[in-house]
């Protein structure tokens, strides 16, 4: 999904509806620092496996200030971003230490947690394994090449 379908997404009357009712649920602030600020974002816990921002269980769910949302999205503060590795990562650790938490979850939500995580693991390592038969196509072109200079040289 590129950004702009992404933008279209979070203009989305269900996920307006969504968004209003979790900050409603959080009391209108900040879940880590209790901030009451007009800059407040909820943030996925996890991503819904089918990519649609609403449709998720709200205790995957927060209501965060602009700080913290950086944070948890893998933005270092005061920079306007974060590579996507640092997002990458970030959202691994998220997973992990929701699953910690929530150890006394009903056996589905449980599964659920666990699948999210086999998840991102087998899409960062599908990640990994495309770079490196990126690198090893081009390692090969560059090898094909440098015999072909060498034959002709001969």
């Amino acid at each position: 999904m590129n950004s702009e379908e992404h933008k279209q997404l979070l203009i989305d009357p269900r996920w307006q509806k969504k968004k209003s009712d979790i900050c409603n649920r959080d009391g209108w602030k900040c879940v880590k620092c209790g901030k009451k600020t007009e800059s407040l974002h909820v943030h996925h816990l996890i991503y819904p496996p089918s990519g649609l921002p609403w449709d998720i269980a709200d205790i995957y769910l927060q209501t965060l200030c602009k700080t913290h949302y950086d944070e948890a999205n893998g933005k270092p503060r005061g920079v306007a971003g974060g590579t996507p590795a640092d997002r990458k990562m970030s959202e691994m650790f998220s997973v992990r230490e929701l699953a910690k938490a929530f150890q006394s979850w009903p056996e589905g939500e449980k599964r659920y947690v666990d699948d999210m995580l086999e998840y991102r693991k087998w899409t960062l390592l599908r990640g990994v394994a495309e770079k490196m038969d990126e690198r090893h196509a081009a390692a090969m072109d560059l090898m094909a090449a440098w015999r072909r200079g060498k034959s002709s040289a001969a």
